[in-house]
């Protein structure tokens, strides 16, 4: 009987193997320059970088008010494109959009007094991109305050209220102010404070007997505190006398005192300190040279003005970081001689202990 020598199982399979070692031999040449050409980022749309903001302006009632951006993509592909937002708070966010204003510039008439916020959406359209096609960038609020010449004008502020953290009790109070200023314009500044629980401008409490540009907010508890000042213009020489601006929140966080080291864990380093002098003095306490040529003093030294040094923040009330620097100069001295040890001898050992009690009792 004879036997198909096509039926042998290598034989048979052997065209296929040929053909597939061929083809990863190929795409193995071909993948450095088909997969690592190009960095990742540049898969995507450049965002714009904005080079000039759109700047605050003070007009008067029914004058033009001209807001402009500059952004530009540097050597980036891509197409430009803008969006204007109207807003009644100082952000970047929860605007409205304004139809129609889609250039670089925008430009309207003023028609009601006030206070008014604008910013501008710049994007990037590169369909060259292989990833994020689009990319865009917020432009900073400006602030466009419009006088009408029947109403009393609004105040400026030049100089807001800052925030402030204090330890408590380290300070009796904190001074927050705000300057602000008319111009040229008539009437008369005043001020009022308000306190609230929150960093918003509504729903504060009015703080009363806060009635000047300054005002000394205390700082005997714990916690976190707001203020803001309401700065009122009156001019009674038009039909609407008075008109009021809002400063920033300024946030006053009053913070627990550090816990201070009590006597005993100062004695206790006091201790330490003697304890390590006298094995010095008794050589039961050397340098660890590491086997380079290197004197005591230039290691016992360092080691130490590293113990007075927790001395004195254990002095100050700097628990933390007493903690902290224990820790290391226990490694120095752990007893266990290796050449990380800054100092060792027959003392070590005892000293590590007294080191490691004093972290225990501070934890």
């Amino acid at each position: 009987m004879k036997t198909n020598k096509f039926r042998n199982p290598s034989l048979h399979h052997a065209p296929k193997t040929i053909v597939f070692c061929l083809i990863v031999a190929l795409v193995l040449a071909l993948l450095p320059g088909m997969v690592f050409a190009h960095d990742p980022d540049d898969r995507n749309a450049q965002a714009p970088t904005i080079t000039a903001q759109p700047a605050d302006v003070t007009v008067n009632l029914n004058d033009t008010v001209t807001l402009t951006v500059v952004a530009t993509l540097g050597t980036k592909p891509g197409v430009l494109s803008y969006q204007w937002f109207s807003n009644t708070l100082d952000s970047q966010y929860g605007g409205t959009i304004i139809a129609g204003a889609t250039n670089s510039t925008y430009s309207f008439k003023a028609a009601t007094g006030g206070v008014f916020y604008f910013y501008c959406v710049v994007k990037n359209t590169d369909l060259s991109a292989t990833r994020r096609k689009v990319s865009s960038t917020k432009t900073e609020a400006a602030k466009v305050t419009v006088n009408d010449p029947a109403k009393a004008v609004i105040p400026t502020i030049t100089s807001q209220p800052a925030d402030k953290t204090v330890i408590v009790n380290s300070v009796s109070t904190v001074a927050l102010t705000v300057v602000a200023t008319l111009g040229t314009a008539k009437g008369t500044l005043s001020y009022q404070w308000y306190s609230n629980t929150t960093r918003s401008t509504s729903g504060g409490t009015l703080i009363i007997g806060a009635i000047n540009n300054s005002y000394d907010a205390p700082t005997v508890t714990v916690g976190t505190t707001y203020y803001f000042c309401i700065v009122k213009n009156t001019d009674t020489s038009v039909a609407n006398p008075v008109a009021t601006i809002a400063t920033r929140v300024a946030e006053v966080k009053v913070k627990a005192a550090a816990p201070a080291a009590t006597p005993a864990q100062i004695q206790q380093m006091t201790a330490i300190i003697t304890a390590f002098d006298q094995a010095v003095a008794n050589g039961q306490i050397t340098g660890n040279s590491n086997g380079k040529s290197k004197n005591d003093g230039q290691k016992i030294d360092p080691f130490r003005n590293k113990l007075e040094g927790i001395k004195t923040k254990l002095t100050n009330g700097e628990i933390t970081a007493a903690i902290n620097n224990l820790n290391m100069v226990y490694a120095f001295i752990d007893g266990q001689p290796s050449p990380k040890d800054q100092v060792v001898g027959t003392a070590a050992a005892s000293i590590a202990t007294l080191i490691l009690n004093l972290i225990n009792t501070l934890k």
